[in-house]
């Protein structure tokens, strides 16, 4: 697995979390839960690349959240991030 994707695949939650916590007066853990999975689902994009040299090559493809399109999401169901 290459090194940087693993980077971006850890820091994830903690991008999306921002260190604080998503709050919204009168809400239950369920609105929060439907909430976060619909945005995360919403800001997903597809990113891939390739590369190829004289010994070989190497390709990735697959998802990653868009922490701003998530955050916005969030905000507009109501959400903002405490820290």
């Amino acid at each position: 697995m290459n090194a940087r994707y693993l980077a971006v695949v850890i820091a994830i939650p903690f991008i999306l979390n921002g260190c604080g916590t998503w709050v919204k007066p009168g809400a239950t853990q369920q609105d929060f839960s439907s909430d976060k999975y619909q945005c995360l689902q919403e800001s997903q994009q597809q990113k891939g690349y390739a590369t190829v040299n004289q010994w070989g090559g190497s390709a990735f493809s697959g998802a990653s959240t868009n922490g701003n399109l998530f955050a916005s999401c969030m905000n507009a169901h109501g959400w903002y991030l405490q820290r």
